[in-house]
């Protein structure tokens, strides 16, 4: 459920659907099952014939993003490293293309 808060100085949270706002206007929830909710919608939106298959692709390829990021910090904690620990920095490809182009 994604939530909108309101401050009236009591830190009070009130779900978004409670205050009105549509549902694909309100923040996505930061879960895996906000991120299905999110895929969902769009899958809704197209089915229904109002939505944008350019902005579900973007979508898609957003959540695959996030699905990749999170299952890298689910291997690298599975590897034993720490959750404090910086990870070092590494090369990706080399620096043969760099300014000689």
């Amino acid at each position: 459920m994604s939530v909108v808060i309101v401050n009236k100085g009591n830190g009070q949270v009130i779900p978004a659907r409670k205050l009105g706002v549509p549902r694909g206007e309100q923040p996505t929830n930061r879960t895996s099952a906000g991120l299905r909710n999110a895929l969902f919608d769009e899958i809704d939106a197209l089915r229904r014939g109002d939505g944008d298959p350019q902005r579900a692709t973007a979508v898609a390829q957003l959540a695959k993003t996030i699905l990749l990021t999170a299952k890298l910090e689910f291997q690298f904690k599975k590897a034993g490293f720490p959750s404090t620990e910086q990870i070092p920095a590494f090369t990706l490809g080399d620096n043969e293309d760099q300014g000689n182009g």
